[in-house]
């Protein structure tokens, strides 16, 4: 997997973004005269995206196919018809993007560096996870009595009763590892809390306890649990990914420690169902 440089003007993202938010895959598009380069891109690799006058990178594209021309590829006023398609892998409005962490930004559909690319990549989830949280939480103080609050946002944050609960069915440590270290284990919800009922965002039947790695792919849509209760590997994840996750003993021949009960099942079905390999931001 390789990380390529897109450039855009707030005049052409102005108007690439109402394409952007329809459903379906979408033509990333470059200048006349890049093509060498837009050639060389291939199925899996980025497009870290950087807006100049804001001088911020605010989202990374994962290419799903290859090199096509199309002179119709237009946005204000501009031809970009040297093009790859691509789906998003996160996405942020240009003025929530980070800046320019001393990357040359000359010109579009070069190379960057991995680490480059991971470092503005991680940067900008991490801006998607605070901002989601942000929200999140704004919702539980406007619609929430005062009593109900301090319960939610505990649950919301993996702390408070729910994660007391959840931790005693697992017997206070790490649902695969077994793992003792509290503070390194996160309470997890396999059904996603945006997408739960006020019941089920309390439920300690809908999650797991997890070190806090598992933690995160699970939540990622990149591991999950089959019916045979081990660990599922998401296939999005690239070779290099792979490699450093089984440096960390993360990997298929892991499973859950005990049976989860028959409730605890639907929600890891519907997890692998509707999260795995699917939400990868």
């Amino acid at each position: 997997m390789t990380y390529w440089l897109g450039i855009d003007t707030p005049e052409v993202w102005e108007k690439a973004e109402q394409k952007y938010n329809r459903n379906g895959p979408h033509l990333f598009g470059f200048p006349e005269g890049r093509r060498k380069y837009v050639q060389q891109m291939q199925i899996d690799d980025r497009i870290v995206n950087y807006i100049t006058k804001r001088q911020r990178f605010f989202a990374v594209w994962e290419i799903t196919k290859g090199y096509t021309y199309n002179p119709t590829h237009t946005f204000a006023n501009r031809v970009f018809p040297e093009c790859v398609e691509v789906r998003p892998v996160v996405r942020l409005a240009p003025e929530e993007g980070v800046e320019n962490p001393g990357v040359g930004v000359r010109q579009s559909a070069v190379r960057l560096r991995d680490e480059v690319g991971e470092r503005i990549l991680s940067a900008l989830k991490d801006r998607v996870s605070a901002s989601e949280l942000e929200v999140d939480l704004q919702a539980i103080n406007q619609q929430k009595t005062a009593t109900e609050r301090k319960q939610y946002i505990d649950a919301r944050l993996g702390q408070g009763q729910f994660r007391t609960m959840l931790l005693e069915r697992w017997g206070n440590r790490c649902a695969v590892t077994g793992n003792a270290v509290r503070d390194a284990i996160r309470a997890s919800h396999a059904k996603p809390w945006k997408i739960s009922s006020d019941r089920e965002r309390l439920d300690p039947e809908n999650g797991l306890p997890l070190l806090a790695t598992l933690d995160a792919l699970l939540d990622a849509g990149l591991i999950t649990f089959d019916e045979t209760d081990r660990m599922t590997l998401s296939q999005k994840l690239t070779v290099r990914e792979q490699a450093e996750l089984d440096q960390l003993g993360v990997g298929n021949s892991l499973r859950l420690r005990r049976e989860p009960t028959e409730k605890e099942r639907s929600f890891l079905a519907y997890h692998r169902d509707n999260v795995f390999e699917k939400w990868r931001r």
